[in-house]
């Protein structure tokens, strides 16, 4: 793997941890709504 590859992989990653990070700190009642909605969709695929 040339360092570039493995830079932008690293990059990648990183935006991924912050995006994360970004959930964690929302607010506990938005967190719940998203969850909410997720599992209505879970049950339609159903």
């Amino acid at each position: 793997m040339k360092s570039s590859e493995q830079e932008l992989s690293v990059v990648c990653w990183i935006k991924h941890v912050e995006d994360e990070v970004v959930q964690l700190q929302r607010p506990s009642n938005e967190r719940n709504k998203i969850k909410k909605k997720e599992q209505k969709q879970k049950v339609a695929l159903l």
